[in-house]
């Protein structure tokens, strides 16, 4: 099982960049728009379980009127991204999160991630207003700098947490850790027996000498 967790935002807000520091902690200054929504697996540990996600990211060209209801289904977490610099992607983050209602109700957890912090010179959505905003809409406020490599990993970390911390198939993952863990067991069981017999066989064969 796999957790879905998508990122949503205009264009040139630093999503892929974000997933890319995250996932090989690399990061490059040049623009190219993602021409669709491509995913990426990544294993999460929380709480001493080793979580499966699937990342996506999207294509911030399309704008919010084109959300495929289709694509969101089964969605577990949503992060909407804006560029602290860039006061329409603010604006448009609101566009990006009542679309999001209208095509996926079940959506179980929701971050916003102010983006871009390393250019905290040029700032014009300040740190208080995107916390308010979060609050408003019951999602978890995170600041990040993609090309810093600021805060990235608690992003999606502590999201996984709360996901698993509030209930959400807690069950289920605990349920596959202990099936590993049991697997684990009867592996190492099975190679303790193995080197047993390889040892009774070479007495054996010493006695024989």
């Amino acid at each position: 099982m796999s957790l879905k967790i998508i990122l949503l935002g205009d264009k040139n807000v630093g999503k892929s960049c974000l997933i890319k520091q995250y996932l090989y902690k690399s990061f490059s200054s040049e623009y190219f728009p993602t021409n669709s929504n491509c995913n990426f697996n990544k294993d999460i540990q929380v709480n001493n379980l080793i979580i499966k996600t699937t990342i996506w990211d999207t294509n911030g060209q399309k704008q919010y009127k084109l959300l495929d209801q289709l694509f969101l289904n089964n969605t577990d977490i949503v992060l909407l991204v804006y560029d602290i610099t860039n006061m329409k992607s603010y604006i448009n983050l609101k566009k990006w999160y009542k679309n999001l209602k209208n095509n996926c109700d079940n959506i179980k957890i929701l971050g916003i991630i102010a983006n871009k912090i390393d250019l905290d010179f040029e700032q014009i959505i300040s740190k208080e207003e995107g916390e308010n905003y979060a609050k408003r809409i019951n999602a978890l406020f995170f600041e990040t700098s993609s090309m810093q490599y600021e805060y990235v990993d608690s992003v999606f970390e502590k999201l996984v947490e709360k996901y698993i911390n509030d209930g959400y198939n807690y069950e289920i993952f605990l349920k596959n850790e202990n099936n590993l863990m049991n697997q684990s067991i009867m592996s190492s069981k099975s190679e303790n027996i193995r080197i047993e017999n390889d040892r009774d066989n070479s007495k054996s064969s010493s006695c024989l000498k």
